[in-house]
Order: C-alpha cells, then structure tokens, then sequence
C-alpha cells in the first residue's frame, strides 16, 4: 500500500470543519501509512501575507502561501503528500483506489495527482457524470493528463505530490505577485506541462457539506458555488445516494432563470436519462 504524508490546512477558528474532516479521516480506517498533520492556516492577517505582493484579497494570499508550505515541510520525508483543505471529505475507498492510482503511473510520468477538482460549466457535466459512470460499471478510475484534458476545471481541494517532485512544484508554484487563486496558477503550470497533473475521474475524494457556501442560498453566487459542490459529491467515489443531493439541488432557488434556460433544462432531463449508455 501507499505510504502518505497528509497535511491538512485549518484555521484554529474552524473548529466545525476540523471536526468534520477528522471524523471523515478516522471513519474511512485509513492504514498507518496515511500519516495525518494539521497545518494551520496561514491567516490572511498574517505578515507573510502583508510582504506578497499582488491583487488577490488577503484570504488568496494566505491560501496560496499555505499550501505551498504544506509541500515546504515534507520535503525531509522520502514519501508522496497529500495536501488537502479542511472541507475534503474521504470514503473506505479513498485508499485503495489512491494506491491503485498511485501503483498504475510510472513516478516519472507524474508530478502531481488532482484528487478532485470543479466542473464549472453546467455544459461539460453530463460527459463528466458518463465517464463516472462507466468507471463505476467497470469498477475503475480513468486518468487523464491535465494539459490535454478538453473541459474547463479549477479547484484544489486535495491533490498528491509526487515525491520526487516537490522542488519542482514549488519552483513551478513560485511567483514574486500574487495575481490570481492559487487554484488557477495550479491548473496553468498544469497546462503549460510545467508540471505533469493527473485528474481522476470518479474523484477520490470530495468537498464535505462545511465547504458549501450555504445551507439554503438564495443568492446567485452561493447558488452556484453549492451546486458546484454538489456535482462534485455526485462525481466522487462514495456518492451512494444521487437521491439526496437531488433533493438539495431542488432546494436552491435560483432566481431569474430565462424561459428557455428553463426549458431546455425540461428537455435535456429525460433525454440525458435515455442517452447517458450512447457513446456519443
């Protein structure tokens, strides 16, 4: 089995999602080779975050300086880490379908493996959900290079660093102004093959319920982001009932929705449902 590293970025003040990340880590019986150490935030009040230049808000800034600190602290370990937000949530089949992973790529064909990520337009869900799902009938993961993966995709909820790459990805992630999500500069040196990404599909891992922006958003951004979320719970390899977030889907009230928006989304519901086997 894979022996991991795990750290983990919290806030002292997020008590909840602290609590909810590590019921999720003891539920799902990890071995003792997923070792598991808390980071703690860096705070966008920081003087770390005050020296980095660049117009992202001071929350970015704290997020980017901490993850990369994260990877900083495990290079005295000779073992592949795992970086994960405090709002990831885990299954009893994370480690198998890790190790699996992990054991089906050359450790020089891989610098960095995205355990989950967002699937921002609503257009490119429905071949994401038939890759899951064909995945799930053959009980599989697909893998795919990010540099060539045709959909958009953002997120960096949990992700592993190869072991031998993690100079390299800090060289790559380095930058003297901070100018976008850390997230985003993720996925271009990604993109530009600076560094080899590898996405999942099903997800390995997911974003829990503390992560959602809202219980019941109202709100067209929070509306959004909850139904990102959604997706990505659906997507992950613990989904066990597509029921439930149904019915939170149908929660959301998402206002000003153009008739034909809404019309469409009447006639692509039951034709998904007869075409989700094409393979087309």
């Amino acid at each position: 089995m894979a022996s991991l590293d795990i750290y983990y970025i919290n806030l002292a003040s997020a008590t909840e999602r602290r609590d909810r990340f590590l019921q999720s880590f003891s539920a799902s019986n990890f071995s003792p080779g997923w070792r598991l150490t808390r980071f703690e935030a860096i705070s966008g009040q920081s003087e770390q975050v005050a020296r980095l230049p660049g117009s992202m808000p001071p929350n970015q800034k704290g997020a980017y300086l901490s993850h990369l600190e994260c990877v900083r602290l495990s290079r005295d370990s000779d073992r592949h880490v795992m970086v994960a937000e405090d709002d990831t949530e885990f299954c009893h089949d994370t480690e198998m379908w890790v190790d699996s992973v992990i054991h089906q790529i050359p450790e020089s064909a891989w610098d960095v493996i995205m355990m989950d990520f967002y699937v921002p337009n609503a257009v490119d869900m429905p071949k994401v959900l038939k890759l899951r799902r064909r995945c799930q009938t053959n009980n599989s993961v697909k893998l795919f290079n990010a540099a060539f993966w045709p959909h958009s995709f953002a997120g960096a909820g949990s992700y592993i660093v190869n072991r031998r790459a993690k100079d390299k990805f800090l060289n790559a992630m380095h930058v003297d102004s901070l100018i976008c999500p850390y997230d985003l500069l993720l996925r271009e040196v990604m993109r530009q093959q600076t560094i080899i990404g590898v996405l999942t599909i099903p997800f390995l891992t997911t974003v829990s319920e503390t992560g959602d922006f809202s219980q019941h958003p109202t709100g067209h951004d929070h509306a959004m982001g909850s139904l990102l979320h959604m997706f990505r719970r659906l997507v992950w390899i613990g989904a066990k009932d597509p029921g439930s977030l149904r019915r939170e889907a149908g929660k959301i009230n998402a206002d000003g929705i153009a008739e034909d928006v809404a019309t469409l989304g009447a006639i692509m519901t039951p034709l998904l449902a007869m075409q989700m086997d094409w393979d087309i």
